[in-house]
């Protein structure tokens, strides 16, 4: 029942292991150099998804030259969606890479050998949207039962792993209920719901607020809603996104990762102090020169709910990943995987 979206793409498996199983990684595009590269920097590449406000702190440290100052050249690569950048980040093609953290236990039975070295956010930024047009015969996440529901990837990307936990806590089952539709991208992903090739569609910002905004879809899991998070997550706070690197580069390059867990900790720290004094257009202006063609007020509104999901500090908390892992252990999508078998507390420490 579950199909891709076009022929043309590649990520087609049902089953998250076989999909993160994979090393083709496509490489769309590296952002320059913005400042004088300086011989006794260290050279990084980060692998991230374009046009995804979950990455605001990256762009906060590149923008505000945090990574240089920490002795850092930083090339940001960018990728399709998370399941090829951390297929990238898995066959060397990337350092490191700011993803959500359920990867890890995902693909450890793979053999793939990544883990978290720093936390970024302790809240999911995937909604769960239905067409405005539907909104009358949509009003719940049971009704999806029959419908077309538009993921990143089938079996291999964290859109399809919310999916199936939105969808099981409203009692359907993903391979029978509901046909998932692969569309490989974001951008492709709003352009079937728009065009009523798919029925609903799990995003996160700036797209899921773009749609609500434009009239196109409505809400029917919002995770930023404290009450919603708790209902359809099932927790207050968990791993959501988290800086992950390669065993092998944990134990080569520790320095490098020092540096960036220095650098992510400011731009949190940027972030947290902006929310506190309610000031988003500090924040906007940080992060606009990776928004160019979003619209002002839709990227303010997008970093506004942001910034309720950002981490307090970048240690590693026990309690968020194993909120976190219980939520996929109970769907049985992994297998349990300890906190000191998936994280690193050597450079940015622990926290309950």
């Amino acid at each position: 029942m579950n199909r891709p979206f076009s022929p043309d793409h590649s990520l087609t498996r049902r089953t998250f292991l076989r999909g993160l199983g994979g090393t083709a990684a496509l490489t769309l595009a590296s952002t320059p150099n913005w400042r004088a590269r300086a011989q006794d920097r260290t050279d990084v590449t980060i692998g991230y998804v374009p046009g995804s406000i979950g990455f605001a702190d990256v762009f906060v440290a590149q923008e505000r030259g945090l990574f240089a100052d920490a002795g850092l050249n930083v090339e940001l690569v960018a990728f399709l969606n998370g399941a090829l950048a951390h297929n990238a980040l898995a066959n060397g093609s990337v350092d490191v890479a700011p993803l959500a953290g359920g990867y890890v236990p995902f693909v450890r039975p793979t053999g793939l050998q990544t883990r978290q070295f720093a936390a970024r956010t302790e809240q999911t930024p995937f909604s769960l949207l239905a067409r405005t047009d539907l909104q009358d015969e949509l009003t719940s996440v049971a009704d999806l039962k029959g419908r077309r529901l538009a993921v990143e990837a089938l079996g291999s990307s964290i859109t399809w792993a919310m999916g199936v936990n939105y969808l099981a806590r409203a009692g359907l089952n993903f391979e029978r209920d509901v046909e998932l539709i692969a569309t490989n991208s974001r951008t492709a992903a709003v352009s079937a719901l728009r065009g009523g090739r798919v029925d609903a569609a799990v995003l996160d910002g700036p797209s899921d607020e773009q749609l609500v905004q434009a009239g196109d879809a409505v809400r029917l899991v919002d995770p930023i809603d404290p009450s919603d998070h708790l209902k359809w997550v099932g927790n207050a706070r968990e791993d959501a996104l988290a800086w992950l690197a390669r065993q092998d580069t944990v134990n080569d390059r520790p320095e490098a990762l020092q540096a960036l867990v220095e650098a992510g900790s400011q731009a949190l720290s940027f972030l947290n102090e902006r929310r506190e004094a309610g000031d988003v257009a500090s924040v906007a202006d940080a992060v606009a020169p990776f928004f160019e063609e979003l619209d002002r007020r839709l990227l303010e509104a997008s970093l506004e709910r942001h910034l309720q999901t950002i981490a307090p500090e970048a240690s590693l908390s026990w309690l968020a990943y194993y909120a976190d892992l219980v939520k996929w252990t109970s769907l049985e999508l992994v297998q349990p995987l300890s906190f000191e078998e998936a994280v690193t507390v050597d450079f940015a420490g622990v926290r309950a």
